[in-house]
């Protein structure tokens, strides 16, 4: 994510849709990593997400961290706490990384091993 400036992308946490509502605690966050930057390298938090703040799906923006704009960055999103198989339902969608001049918006199905250009 050399030059990139920004993230942007869809979540929604439980509600609508049927989806089993998340319960206090098991918020979600977007952490990333710079590989090759140490043996050790750890996950640091980009973003906070509540678990009561998307019931509907919404658009979240951020400015990328000056320690997440290297050539091998890693992003995840990872619930803090759960409630077991088949509870807290959430979900990520259009993601989209913005640089100096070009936008990547990566595309992925999950049914297969991530393709990332």
């Amino acid at each position: 994510m050399f030059g990139s400036r920004r993230l942007s992308f869809r979540i929604q946490i439980g509600g609508e849709g049927g989806c089993e509502a998340a319960d206090s605690g098991d918020d979600v966050v977007v952490e990333y990593k710079a590989m090759g930057t140490g043996t050790k390298t750890k996950f640091h938090k980009l973003i906070h997400l509540g678990h009561n703040d998307y019931v509907r799906a919404a658009r979240v923006s951020l400015n990328l961290e000056q320690g997440a704009r290297t050539a091998a960055t890693v992003l995840r999103w990872r619930q803090l706490d759960n409630s077991g198989n088949g509870y807290d339902e959430w979900g990520v969608d259009r993601i989209v990384v913005t640089g100096n001049y070009t936008e990547r918006v990566f595309e992925e199905d999950f049914t297969s091993p991530p393709s990332i250009p």
